[in-house]
């Protein structure tokens, strides 16, 4: 089961409930997002951004938060609010010592899953390791399995097909080729209190969507996201939101 898949069963189970508005369960994120919240979308910017060429298939209009996301990553906490159309989650990045100090707010929507199925399926995301003639990893010095090739997740950039193709440039991690996917896990809380872990692999890029200096940033994200019920492949296009257009109202 992929991603996706278990994102809008969150949401299903959600939205189909006796009262939706009344969560059984309250992860307070920054600016006002837990369950049961109501997100109204900056149409408008969304808009604007899309004119400019963003490819980013966003939501219309009010989308209920269905569950709340939490990991840390790069010595910054980071809250995602999983919205009600089941592929979209609004990522808020904030300070290591206070949730109340909001770093960036990102909109981000699903553009692919992918479920591979056999080895090579997986090497051509994540790469491959050195194996010796009896099929064993072969290690350096430090015990770490040596690296035979990268994968698309984590090369230096990432293409989505057009047309026109839209190239984004590896965000993290600056150097030349390929680097490791950087791995992190996540619990995500349902209204109801369920309790979700995924384990990711995964790599952010950007583009500039004109050649203006004060041009519109796109973002993308790509993941191997791993849960019990299984794992795939997932490719985000993300939006910057000015945190005042970004209008909360509380359950």
């Amino acid at each position: 089961m992929g991603l996706i898949n278990i994102l809008q069963n969150i949401a299903r189970k959600k939205l189909s409930s006796g009262d939706s508005n009344k969560p059984l369960v309250i992860t307070n994120a920054p600016l006002g997002l837990h369950q049961g919240s109501v997100v109204s979308m900056p149409d408008i910017d969304l808009a604007l951004a899309q004119v400019d060429g963003s490819i980013i298939n966003a939501p219309k209009g009010d989308q209920i938060v269905t569950a709340i996301g939490q990991y840390s990553l790069f010595g910054k906490r980071i809250y995602n609010a999983y919205l009600g159309d089941g592929s979209s989650y609004i990522r808020v990045v904030t300070g290591s010592g206070s949730m109340t100090t909001v770093e960036e707010v990102t909109l981000w929507c699903s553009n692919a899953e992918i479920l591979p199925h056999s080895v090579e399926d997986w090497e051509f995301w994540l790469g491959s390791y050195q194996k010796d003639a009896s099929g064993e990893f072969i290690r350096g010095e430090d015990g770490v399995a040596l690296r035979n090739e990268y994968g698309l997740i984590g090369w230096n950039q990432f293409q989505i097909d057009g047309p026109p193709p839209a190239i984004y440039d590896r965000a993290w991690m600056q150097s030349d080729g390929g680097v490791d996917p950087i791995a992190y896990t996540e619990t995500i809380t349902d209204s109801f209190g369920g309790l979700t872990t995924v384990k990711h692999e995964a790599m952010e890029y950007q583009r500039k969507l004109t050649e203006s200096d004060s041009s519109t940033v796109e973002s993308l994200y790509a993941s191997m996201s791993q849960t019990i019920d299984g794992a795939s492949v997932n490719v985000f296009i993300g939006l910057g939101i000015q945190f005042a257009n970004l209008k909360v109202l509380a359950a």
